[in-house]
């Protein structure tokens, strides 16, 4: 005759389970969406692109250089959190130009996003500035 379960070993067994199965989601309640740069030279020439990104206490969230050979792209950056207001771009060795970190409207679209930025620069030789919705999470 076996030895019949007590309620306390169902109760510790119980807890163990619960404890490895909530262990598994914890990384998904603890990561915080973040935002992403991400930058496409249209040109035929290659360029450096120097990338800053500020928010509206002048503190540095995310910089970069990329430099890109012409008709190449840079997708798959680092992503950065806190709340952009600035986005500057010097090409090559140009002087930087400031400009306002577009406004995304990613809840309206039902995505869960804090919203990045695609940087392109045109066959004629200007920015474009397109808001992205890409889910991104800091590390």
């Amino acid at each position: 005759m076996q030895p019949s379960t007590t309620r306390r070993e169902l109760l510790m067994a119980s807890g163990i389970a619960s404890t490895i199965a909530l262990a598994g989601c914890t990384g998904v309640f603890s990561k915080k969406l973040a935002h992403e740069v991400r930058i496409y030279n249209r040109e035929d020439l290659a360029h450096t692109f120097s990338v800053t990104v500020t928010n509206d206490k002048e503190s540095v969230l995310y910089q970069r250089e990329f430099n890109l050979e012409g008709e190449q792209s840079e997708e798959v950056t680092e992503p950065f959190t806190g709340n952009p207001t600035i986005l500057s771009v010097a090409i090559d060795d140009g002087n930087s130009v400031e400009y306002t970190w577009p406004t995304t409207y990613c809840e309206d679209k039902a995505t869960r996003s804090a919203g990045g930025v695609s940087i392109y620069q045109t066959h004629e030789g200007e920015l474009l500035f397109e808001p992205t919705c890409n889910t991104i999470y800091a590390e």
